[in-house]
């Protein structure tokens, strides 16, 4: 069993493409034998697909507000 898990934010990163090599392999590594992590990472770039996809129509204001709330979202299913 995992006794440890990293951290949100760096599987945000990590679900991003925005981590650094070395502590990505650590991630990649982990989420191999981790579900729980694997899910969460799996969420997290659902979440930015979606909003990839919605970016172009939604005016910038109403972006900051959905993206704000996604991340809450996501943050706290993963808790």
């Amino acid at each position: 069993m995992i006794g440890r898990h990293p951290d949100s934010a760096l599987l945000v990163e990590y679900a991003s493409g925005s981590l650094e090599l070395a502590p990505s392999i650590a991630i990649t590594t982990h989420i191999q034998f981790c579900d729980q992590c694997r899910r969460t990472v799996e969420s997290l770039q659902a979440v930015g697909g979606e909003m990839l996809e919605e970016a172009a129509s939604v005016p910038m204001t109403c972006w900051t507000m959905f993206l704000r709330t996604s991340i809450a979202t996501v943050h706290k299913s993963s808790l």
